[in-house]
């Protein structure tokens, strides 16, 4: 079986502009001769919904979004794909398999994260069943992020001890591959402990574990993507990029183990600011940012990161000429503007870099 994994930087709420970014993963896979294409949790509306979930008919909108998109988008190719569905008890975080336009059937999210900055039992109903679909004559057994938790030896899954193994509930089911769609922020470190998930299972039960991670920043979010198969055994068949979009295509029958390469943990931060600020200002249609520069380094850093995000003429500084601000501190100020190329204004005084 060849499997893309799709991972997109999608923005919260916009169900048009998402669906699009999806058909046109949808035919690059299918331009690759892939079998299947995996999107993130939740890729028709962005992660994280919140209160958007309230909202009349935005439920209802993305369930018929992602209905024409697997009736008119799937021909000659599998397409898993993240969305919230209405039911009769509320709301589920589902995923929705079509293929050839016709839908294969759907896995409800049983695993539903209520801490830290998820409140998910707010929005959503669990599911109670394991679902496993036979794709391209592969059983896949469908999980969503969480649903990975109970069972792993990662060691920090205790809160699920009373919930069902979900991971071997869909072994028992007969799959042989598990595919997991998420949408994890980025928190330093967390890679190696999702990592020691997918090991966990993939070792456990001898299966090829597929996970495709969201990209991107929404809010106060960021999602560093690095989606993964990790092949029966526990080794890393493939990686995709961290904090950029990225699509990948693998041949599970003939994928071999690859080396990884560590990433510097201050690379890492510096990488998830610069995408969290970018994400930030284009999602929310701003055009510039201003930074006020006082001459310290503290505002010194914020600015070298919003040029990194946004490029030299998108960003304005302002220098304060107030009683408290020594002609030191303004005229370093000026002399990190050009150093940086971007304007630097006070009140009375806008002023132009020099170009060098």
């Amino acid at each position: 079986m060849k499997i893309t994994l799709a991972q997109l930087n999608q923005t919260v709420g916009d169900i048009d502009a998402n669906s699009k970014r999806i058909i046109d993963a949808i035919n690059r896979a299918r331009d690759d001769g892939a079998d299947l294409v995996v999107f993130p949790e939740l890729s028709i509306c962005g992660y994280p919904p919140r209160d958007l979930l309230l909202v009349e008919d935005f439920v209802s909108r993305c369930a018929q979004a992602i209905k024409s998109i697997g009736e008119h988008h799937t021909k000659g190719i599998a397409v898993i794909l993240g969305t919230p569905l209405p039911t009769d008890q509320g709301t589920t975080n589902s995923l929705v398999v079509y293929q050839g336009g016709v839908m294969l059937g759907y896995h409800d999210k049983r695993l539903l994260p209520t801490y830290d900055v998820f409140d998910e039992d707010r929005y959503f109903e669990p599911g109670h069943r394991p679902v496993v679909i036979d794709i391209a004559g592969t059983k896949v057994g469908l999980a969503i992020c969480e649903d990975l938790w109970r069972g792993s030896d990662a060691g920090f899954s205790s809160k699920y001890d009373n919930e069902p193994d979900h991971v071997a509930e869909l072994v028992t089911h007969g799959a042989t591959l598990i595919i997991a769609p998420s949408a994890s922020p980025f928190v330093l470190g967390k890679d190696d402990k999702h990592q020691s998930i997918l090991r966990s299972h993939a070792k456990r039960f001898g299966v090829a574990v597929v996970s495709v991670n969201q990209v991107g920043g929404n809010d106060d979010l960021v999602f560093a993507g690095m989606s993964s198969i990790i092949l029966p055994g526990g080794s890393t068949g493939i990686q995709c990029a961290a904090f950029q979009e990225d699509l990948q295509t693998v041949d599970l029958d003939t994928c071999t183990p690859i080396d990884q390469i560590p990433l510097d943990p201050e690379h890492q931060i510096i990488e998830a600011l610069t995408l969290g600020v970018r994400d930030y200002v284009r999602k929310c249609g701003f055009s510039k940012g201003c930074i006020g520069l006082s001459g310290g380094i503290d505002s010194a850093i914020v600015a070298a990161l919003a040029v990194r995000a946004l490029g030299s003429d998108s960003v304005i500084g302002a220098s304060m000429p107030g009683k408290f601000s020594s002609d030191g501190s303004k005229s370093d100020a000026y002399d990190l503007a050009d150093n940086l190329g971007i304007t630097c204004i006070t009140p009375d005084r806008p002023r132009i870099p020099r170009r060098r």
